[in-house]
């Protein structure tokens, strides 16, 4: 055997001397040879360089290798919740020195979702004002979608600027470079309107002139003045007290919209004035551009289409400041009484209509002689109908599904997201929410043996869009629970969507079914009677479109047939399809869409019910409830869509969705008008309609004409838990 020589042996021992210094040194010293989170710089986040000042002028700080480690597995969310809360309470610790250096690869764009939510209760804990520039820009980030829109980062982040005094937030934020501003604003335009509705490249359409730029940052600039010059705060920077942060992005939209108008090409100055016409964007800026345009290079049908454009109403703001919320409710349930029908599928009743019309012809032939020659002709017009009935059912055999299981029925490109995935943290099965639809939510995959679940399915209201996850009616209801079952016994899932479509909530609550629930409680259908609407507003839609999609999505043989022509068979795509009609619809045909959004809605329902209930799973429907201050009297033939009112059409769905399932319906709007001192017979009833007292569920509970305020939310919560306790006992 060779043996090692003296040099060798020299080499081998300095080797193994420069890696034992190599790993005595971090920890003797509070210092890494990787790259150190509190090293990195700013500009490498997509964060403005105010954060990276504030961060200058802070105290250096030492954070030690497994602090460092810690902010590491922070940023990968990849960490259990108990041990993410534990890191969370560590560096929330006053005493730590840790400053916006550290925190702000957390908040960089493109950040794991819980890292950013983490990172805003960091921040909002340790309540230093050096952190006010970064808190900021990543309230803004996040309320712009630059990040990832979360109202447990937006908003979380705007309560803790909330907690300085007006000083402070002058002080840090007066000189604040708003640059970044300008670039996100126009880039959210491309994005949500100039590149769906036109045509052009993505990076011709986000330069910016070194001219716009400064315009921008000017505006945004005033707009912050003004903010911190104000009497009431950051209040008006809640959604529910103004939304100040969505006024200047629309102002920026505009003024972007503008210079596009004024001086771009007959083709972009067309799709600004589209966006602008679909936005309502009227601000000084565009009003001296179209002036501009008409004057020196106007294009075809410019002034009609100007002409749409209207002035901003007055908008009278109601201001939500956050405080503490105490409400003593009686334990009073408020199921309506509907007695159960019994229900025929459709498929039973087409394919019943279909076999005796061919039947009864046959029939009559056999009986009168003469009849036999209309007999043979009546035959030869069923044969297609038959044929398409029998491969109708043979698919249905073949579980072969319609359209509408694939997307919502009268908007087939827009398929329902996964809002749920499987992962596994730290050697144990959860599940996780995708961040972008639903609340950015981790759960245990296998339900703990003796508790309950419960899944909250539904729009924006569910979500509770604006604010903090624990202020949810979701959450609400959860802690309700608690005090009937025990602490940790029963665990509400929020899984509503904002925007979310009947169809789609449909296959939200079937992605649920991995987490073994036992009740689903359905809060949902303002949107579907508005989405129809709007729908039916564009070029490539028509009342009676609309209506055709209905039928056709639900056949399966209409599906088969479409996966089976081609492209050119299947007609060219309008350039313009998702313009606006020049012609709005009349009443006739909006009370026509109104009903075909309501059998929509009420088949997904019954759909929804049947489908939990074949899982073993209960369910139990709350009438969804508006402002009675925004919604005011209406009759039985129409709801308001230009409102966005639809009590009456809610109620009437909800009443036959439970006479045909059997699902139990709290009746939301009046115990919220109970709330008010109202009781069931102050206001008039008309058949099944009631006329409330004006005084009844208002701005107090919604700050729209839908969503419920912070106190609303609690009183959803509050009011759902008695029912909710009383299915979840049956259960037990």
């Amino acid at each position: 055997m060779r043996s090692f020589s003296t040099r060798s042996l020299l080499f081998i021992g300095s080797a193994l001397a420069v890696v034992l210094v190599a790993m005595v040194l971090p920890v003797l010293f509070g210092t890494s040879f990787a790259q150190p989170l509190d090293e990195t710089g700013l500009d490498s986040l997509g964060l403005s360089t105010t954060a990276d000042d504030a961060a200058d002028e802070a105290e250096p700080g030492q954070l030690n290798s497994e602090l460092l480690e810690g902010l590491r597995l922070l940023r990968t969310g990849q960490l259990r919740p108990e041990n993410r809360t534990r890191w969370v309470e560590r560096f929330s610790d006053p005493s730590l020195a840790l400053n916006a250096r550290h925190l702000a690869p957390l908040f960089e764009i493109g950040a794991e979702s819980l890292a950013q939510i983490d990172g805003a209760r960091i921040a909002v804990a340790r309540r230093d004002p050096q952190l006010i520039p970064l808190m900021f820009e990543a309230f803004l980030n996040s309320k712009m979608s630059r990040s990832t829109f979360d109202p447990d980062i937006f908003e979380r982040l705007l309560r803790g600027l909330q907690s300085f005094s007006k000083a402070e937030l002058r002080e840090l934020l007066v000189e604040m470079d708003l640059s970044f501003v300008a670039l996100a604003s126009r880039q959210r335009l491309d994005f949500d309107w100039l590149e769906p509705l036109g045509v052009g490249e993505e990076d011709e359409l986000s330069v910016l002139q070194p001219s716009q730029r400064r315009a921008a940052e000017q505006t945004a600039r005033v707009w912050l003045e003004e903010l911190l010059a104000g009497d009431h705060g950051l209040t008006p920077l809640q959604t529910d007290s103004g939304d100040k942060a969505f006024q200047l992005f629309r102002r920026l939209e505009a003024q972007h919209l503008a210079v596009m108008l004024r001086d771009g090409s007959e083709e972009d100055a067309r799709l600004a004035l589209e966006v602008a016409v679909q936005r309502q964007l009227l601000s000084p800026e565009l009003k001296e551009a179209l002036r501009v345009r008409l004057e020196k290079q106007p294009f075809a049908g410019m002034a009609a289409q100007a002409a749409r454009l209207q002035e901003p109403g007055l908008n009278r703001v109601h201001l939500y400041p956050v405080v503490a919320l105490e409400e003593q409710l009686a334990d009073r349930e408020w199921l309506l009484s509907i007695a159960r029908e019994g229900a025929v599928e459709p498929l039973v009743l087409v394919s019943a209509a279909v076999i005796l019309a061919f039947l009864l012809p046959l029939l009559a032939a056999r009986l009168v002689r003469r009849w036999e020659q209309l007999w043979f002709r009546l035959a030869a017009l069923s044969l297609a109908p038959l044929l398409l009935l029998s491969i109708e059912l043979v698919l249905a055999a073949c579980a072969y599904q319609p359209a509408m299981e694939l997307g919502p029925t009268f908007n087939p490109n827009r398929a329902p997201p996964q809002l749920l995935t499987e992962r596994v943290l730290e050697g144990e099965p959860y599940v996780v929410n995708l961040p972008g639809n639903s609340r950015q939510l981790v759960h245990r995959r296998d339900k703990p043996a003796g508790s309950l679940r419960v899944v909250t399915l539904g729009e924006s209201s569910v979500h509770g869009t604006h604010y903090l996850n624990e202020e949810s009616f979701s959450s609400v209801l959860e802690r309700r629970l608690a005090g009937s079952f025990g602490a940790g016994e029963v665990e509400v899932i929020n899984l509503g969507v904002g925007g979310a479509l009947s169809d789609e909530i449909v296959h939200y609550a079937r992605q649920s079914y991995v987490l073994d629930p036992d009740l689903l409680i359905l809060y949902f259908g303002n949107n579907d009677l508005a989405d129809i609407y709007r729908l039916a507003g564009f070029r490539a839609y028509s009342a009676g479109g609309v209506a055709l999609r209905f039928v056709l999505a639900r056949l399966r043989v209409a599906r088969l047939l479409s996966s089976l022509l081609p492209d050119w068979a299947l007609g060219r795509v309008d350039a313009e399809g998702g313009w606006l009609d020049s012609e709005g619809l009349s009443f006739e045909e909006s009370s026509f869409l109104r009903r075909v959004a309501e059998l929509n809605l009420r088949s997904n329902m019954e759909r929804l019910v049947r489908d939990a209930r074949r899982q073993g799973v209960d369910s139990l429907l709350v009438l969804q409830a508006q402002n009675d201050d925004m919604c005011g009297p209406t009759n039985e033939q129409d709801d308001s869509f230009h409102s966005g009112c639809f009590q009456q059409a809610l109620r009437r769905v909800a009443y036959q969705v439970a006479a045909r399932t059997g699902v139990p319906v709290v009746d939301m709007p009046q115990a919220l008008r109970s709330h008010r001192g109202m009781s069931p017979d102050q206001g008039q009833w008309e058949g099944e309609i009631f006329q409330p007292r004006r005084e009844g569920a208002g701005h107090e509970l919604f700050y729209d004409t839908c969503h419920p305020t912070r106190l609303g939310h609690q009183l959803i919560g509050e009011f759902i838990a008695p029912t909710a306790v009383r299915v979840l006992r049956l259960r037990q």
